[in-house]
């Protein structure tokens, strides 16, 4: 499912989340407000951005918080 995110069945706020993500940790320089909008406008909120992106207590379940903390990896090429 990491290597394939943008076909695998997830909910779409999930995928709004990975999208931050992607962009948050490949390309930083071009993370702009719009893209926070994106993803809220898929139902995912400030704090759940947050969440996804640092360590604490979050609304992402256990199982979610892993599928990001994988891609993450997968993205910076770091096997875990």
């Amino acid at each position: 499912m990491v290597d394939d995110w943008r076909s695998a069945p997830l909910r779409p706020e999930l995928k709004a989340t990975l999208e931050f993500l992607e962009k948050l940790t490949l390309r930083p320089d071009e993370l702009t407000a719009a893209d926070a909008d994106e993803a809220r406008a898929a139902g995912v909120s400030d704090q759940a951005l947050r969440d996804a992106a640092m360590h604490g207590p979050s609304e992402w379940s256990p199982g979610e918080r892993e599928l990001f903390a994988g891609f993450t990896s997968l993205l910076n090429q770091c096997p875990f």
